[in-house]
């Protein structure tokens, strides 16, 4: 699995092992707790070496991975006055999801389907309150940027 970022690319191969590679100044790479402004070739991801990750997202300068058993990893560029995160830290939630996916300035986390009615919880977060985008319902979480 590939995913990329504004300036930055992830690759998640074969037997759990997330790499990432090209700008990561603003800690998007997560390669290092000290800043590492640039890298030509795939690096190991820290933190994540233990982590059995099945989904990886890229997009402007953060990243995010989401293990089997629904924990959600995230690192870089900080939100709402936040610094950068240079590791991946995981978030936590009473929620497990699913898939994740980056915008410039958010993130939406899939924690499941309802037949007939589509999405279950959808949570979309410009790194405010988490909301149920499917029924209004607040939805617990902690440990944002």
């Amino acid at each position: 699995m590939v995913a990329c970022g504004m300036r930055h690319s992830l690759v998640l191969f074969a037997g759990n092992q997330v790499c990432g590679f090209d700008s990561g100044k603003r800690g998007q790479l997560g390669v290092s707790s000290d800043k590492t402004k640039s890298l030509n070739l795939p690096c190991v991801v820290s933190r994540l070496e233990d982590v059995e990750v099945v989904r990886i997202a890229a997009n402007g300068d953060h990243s995010a991975a989401i293990s089997g058993n629904g924990e959600w990893f995230s690192w870089g560029r900080g939100f709402c006055g936040s610094p950068d995160v240079q590791t991946p830290q995981c978030l936590s939630s009473s929620q497990s999801f699913r898939e994740v996916a980056l915008g410039c300035n958010h993130a939406l986390l899939l924690t499941g389907f309802c037949l007939g009615r589509g999405i279950l919880v959808a949570l979309c977060l410009g790194f405010l309150p988490w909301e149920r985008v499917s029924d209004g319902d607040k939805v617990e979480a902690s440990g944002f940027f």
